[in-house]
């Protein structure tokens, strides 16, 4: 059968053995799936018969009741990504995961609008992030929350359309981001953005931050994040609503406050 025949919008399957991904959607591709045959929670398809097809990746193998052969092993490093809108969730919970298998340094993600919950509690990924397009991500939302031993190379990323944040590098032990050319002018929240990101030290003295309303538990529990006077200083908190325990936690902080502007901030608890 040819896999290209048979999909519908929502659903992935490559098209062919080159890896071209046919449709615009890579959600839950590899969710806490423990093999590259098996993943829960895969989108339903239809078959050209109508027959649902259902789980492809499910822990039964490659919908084997239904006959479809199985595809060959995914070979990331062909993947034509230039296509997909979203890779939420695509390598979340990916506990035994070998990083040969993940060559991520040619994937065209222009198109890409969200990559919440990328590797999400993916605990032994490592990705190679340097030459990430990101022009079009609005949402990383807690791309590596959890990513333990994910260190990714963030200092050329384009985060111009950002919106969310949103504990992106909570608990990921390892990573030190660089994001220091980091545009954060479209973000609103930050919360838990560094919170027990233990190795992270990020350099955000030129961050816009004039449309954050959520900074708490930035910094909770972030064990090495120096954020000196310079780092901070000249933050526009014009905005924020809550600050609730922002620095909680984080042992080396020493940031300059002195300039901002609490006017509409409610909540700053610890």
């Amino acid at each position: 059968m040819n896999a290209k025949a048979w999909y519908r919008p929502g659903c992935w399957y490559p098209a062919d053995e080159s890896g071209y991904l046919e449709n615009l959607n890579v959600l839950n591709m590899f969710d806490n799936a423990s093999s590259w045959n098996a993943g829960d929670h895969m989108c339903d398809c239809m078959d050209p018969g109508g027959r649902d097809i259902q789980d492809l990746a499910s822990n039964t193998g490659w919908c084997s009741e239904k006959k479809i052969p199985a595809p060959p092993s995914p070979r990331t490093a062909d993947w034509n990504m230039s296509g997909v809108l979203s890779t939420e969730d695509m390598f979340t919970g990916r506990a035994n995961f070998d990083n040969a298998d993940l060559v991520t340094t040619k994937w065209n993600l222009a198109a890409v609008t969200s990559m919440r919950h990328m590797f999400q509690d993916a605990s032994n990924v490592e990705p190679n992030t340097s030459l990430w397009n990101t022009i079009s991500v609005n949402d990383m939302n807690q791309m590596f929350a959890g990513a333990t031993k994910a260190n990714p190379n963030t200092s050329n990323w384009n985060t111009a359309t950002v919106t969310t944040m949103e504990a992106m590098f909570r608990d990921a032990e390892y990573a030190v981001p660089n994001t220091a050319k980091w545009n954060t002018k479209k973000v609103a929240t930050m919360t838990e953005m560094f919170q027990g990101a233990t190795n992270a030290n990020p350099v955000t003295s030129s961050w816009n931050t004039h449309k954050v309303e959520d900074f708490s538990h930035m910094f909770h529990d972030a064990e090495t994040a120096g954020l000196t006077g310079e780092n901070t200083q000249k933050w526009n908190t014009a905005q924020a609503t809550t600050m609730e325990s922002m620095f909680d936690g984080a042992q080396d902080a020493n940031p300059n406050t002195a300039a901002w502007n609490l006017a509409a901030v409610t909540t700053m608890q610890r």
